[in-house]
């Protein structure tokens, strides 16, 4: 099976071989290190399976037991059984291995060998980092402990270490590994770390590619296994850039444990060349325990062959059995499908027959209904051609009307153009009139503006010359403001003691403004209809001056009058009652009142007033309540002779229902 890669993924399958290289060239029992990392050779060595569980057991080695493994698989299922045991194994230490099955490695896919080496190379990287060292510990903020470090992701982690020391380099901190890919956050990284290491230009470089492969020879020189390009660096691959920075963490981390740049490199070089010597170590152990190994197989084998053969003897004999069934069913099927083939056959007969007379009915049929239509178009032919005759005489006449209407209107059409000939020499006379007078108007304009420009003139200079009186007079004012001050205040108190004197008002103006929030008496709409009566009272109680305003139809909540009352001779002991009544069906309904005395009436002023219900005003005039009592007695006769339905008119006339509501008064008084 082919396999098709995009040049994306081609980078990262070069980057993961390499990696795969670095990691298993010291096994004896990969022959097949480096494998070459230009062409497509990973794929048919990661088909067996033992690829991926060496790879998992270099990272955690009580992750899996290899012994259990088909060593050479023969067949697919084998082969995608080590498969299967790689994938829990991976999933065991740590890796995330979602939507990858045995069949996708063995179908040699694409992403299932990228996905999950690359989170076999994940834990491999993130497994070294250690949080008591004191690069971990200094990146602990505010507020956090080591117990909070450790809930953080490596990769959030390895972002946050490479931070701080490009922060302290000056440079903007990175939002994500991809940042990475110019090469300039790994030389300030690299030279925070050591800037003996790089070249003089390396910080001055302004090729991508050349910085990337700056970084990358000061990583191999401080001893990581570097298996990264600098062309898949440059991709912007996160993954791939995040993989250079925990090698150069992980770097970072055994300086501070005791260990240089040099014996770190010489560390891992020497592994490459103490591979040989362990493979000619190993080989002769694994040749002991592959031929025990052998032996228990092939016993296993033999018996799962016997067995094998059992299950094919008994399956052969079901197999027979189920044929001889088959046949007698099929038999069986035939007979009856040759049964409903006849049935099926003589059913069409009949209905070929039945269709056969039905369709000499029908052509009978249509032969008498053809006859019928020729008859009846006939018919309809006459009666058209009559109809046409009788259209031909009435256009006819219809054709006279009309050009005597013709005549008629032409000569009317006529005496219209001469009206507008008439109308439009007028108007034309008009419009020049009117021109003529606009031309006056301008020109009267252009004179007065003439006139204005230098009465402007004039004014200026007027202003400034007052402007200098001006301050003359009010530096004289203040002078005099205290003087003047002291005089108002004996003024008011002599006007005060003056209006405490009059005997009263020789008129008083109330304007009667506007109500609010006012009784419902309405039983249907809950609506009312108010109007205001204003009463001038004398002392002994009569009414001098009665004033009624409009009645304002089903408006209760912000009724507007807006009428204003005269009342001549208003002495101190003289009250105005202002209340507000409702036209009912059946008379007026009283929805409060307030008593107005002298202090209450202010001049030039307007306030709200609280209406009162009648009891409150009881005995301030004996005639009055007389009145009020007769016209109570009124009432209730009346309303006994209503309905019984409507007592809540009843109710509101003795007062039951709630009064409620302001009224809006101005006054304003002549002594």
């Amino acid at each position: 099976m082919a396999v098709q890669l995009s040049a994306y993924d081609e980078k990262m399958k070069k980057a993961y071989v390499a990696h795969i290289n670095n990691t298993l060239k010291a096994d004896p029992e990969c022959p097949y290190i480096p494998i070459n990392v230009d062409n497509n050779d990973i794929f048919d060595l990661i088909q067996p399976g033992i690829l991926l569980c060496k790879l998992i057991v270099k990272v955690d080695r009580n992750a899996m037991d290899l012994t259990v493994l088909h060593k050479k698989p023969k067949n697919k299922f084998e082969a995608q059984e080590n498969h299967q045991k790689a994938i829990e194994a991976a999933r065991n230490i740590g890796c995330k291995v979602v939507g990858i099955s045995s069949a996708d490695l063995y179908d040699k896919k694409a992403f299932a060998f990228l996905g999950i080496v690359w989170q076999i190379i994940r834990k491999d990287l993130t497994s070294k980092i250690t949080y008591s060292n004191p690069e971990v510990q200094k990146l602990k903020k505010d507020g956090e402990d080591s117990s909070s470090l450790a809930k953080i992701s490596a990769e959030d982690l390895m972002l946050r270490w490479a931070n701080s020391y490009l922060t302290a380099a000056g440079e903007p901190p990175a939002k994500k590994f991809s940042d990475f890919k110019d090469g300039n956050y790994f030389l300030r990284l690299e030279h925070q770390l050591d800037a003996g290491l790089l070249p003089p230009n390396a910080l001055t470089e302004e090729d991508p590619l050349k910085r990337l492969t700056h970084a990358i020879n000061f990583a191999r020189e401080i001893g990581c296994p570097v298996f990264v390009t600098p062309e898949a660096l440059n991709s912007g691959d996160e993954n791939l850039n995040m993989a250079l920075v925990c090698q150069i963490f992980a770097a970072k981390q055994m300086l501070l444990q005791g260990t240089s740049w040099s014996e770190r490199k010489k560390s891992v070089a020497n592994e490459g060349s103490d591979a040989s010597i362990t493979k000619k170590t190993v080989s002769l152990e694994d040749a002991l325990l592959e031929s025990e190994i052998e032996s228990e197989s092939r016993i296993r084998r033999e018996k799962e062959r016997e067995e094998a053969d059992q299950r094919a003897r008994l399956k052969e004999v079901e197999l027979e059995e189920r044929i001889r069934r088959r046949e007698r069913e099929f038999e069986e099927q035939r007979e009856e499908e040759e049964r409903q083939r006849q049935r099926k056959a003589e059913e069409h007969r009949k209905a070929l027959e039945d269709k056969e007379a039905e369709l000499e009915q029908r052509a009978r049929l249509k032969e008498i209904e053809l006859e019928e239509k020729l008859r009846r178009r006939e018919r309809e032919f006459e009666e058209r051609r009559e109809e046409e005759e009788r259209q031909r005489r009435q256009k006819m006449e219809e054709q006279d009307q009309l050009s005597a209407r013709l005549r008629f209107e032409e000569e009317e059409n006529r005496r219209r153009q001469r009206e507008r000939e008439m109308e439009e020499e007028e108007e034309v006379r008009r419009r020049n009139e009117s021109a003529r007078k606009k031309k006056a108007n301008e020109d009267e304009i252009v004179r007065r503006q003439s006139d204005a420009e230098e009465a402007r003139r004039l004014a200026q200079e007027e202003l400034a010359r007052k402007k200098a009186e001006e301050d003359q007079r009010k530096r004289n004012e203040d002078e005099s403001n205290q003087k003047l001050g002291e005089i108002s205040k004996k003024s008011s108190l002599l006007m005060e003691e003056d209006y405490q004197n009059k005997p009263g008002w020789r008129k008083v103006f109330i304007t009667v403004l506007e109500g609010r929030d006012l009784m419902a008496c309405n039983v249907g709409d809950g609506e009312s209809d108010p109007f205001v009566v204003c009463k001038h009272l004398d002392s002994r109680g009569s009414i001098n001056v009665k004033h009624k305003t409009k009645i304002v139809k089903k408006n209760r909540i912000c009724p507007m009058w807006d009428e204003t009352m005269e009342y001549r001779d208003f002495l101190k002991e003289d009250t105005i009652e202002v209340s507000v009544w409702d036209e009912g069906l059946t008379g007026y309904d009283f929805m409060g009142e307030v008593l107005l005395k002298r202090t209450d009436i202010v001049h030039g002023t307007n306030k709200w007033f609280t209406l009162n219900d009648r009891p409150n005003r009881k005995g301030a005039h004996p005639s009055q309540d007389r009145l009020w009592a007769q016209e109570t007695q009124k009432k209730e006769k009346i309303l006994n002779d209503v309905t019984k339905g409507r007592n809540h008119f009843k109710e509101l006339v003795r007062g039951k229902r709630q009064v409620c509501g302001q009224i809006k008064l101005a006054f304003e008084t002549l002594y």
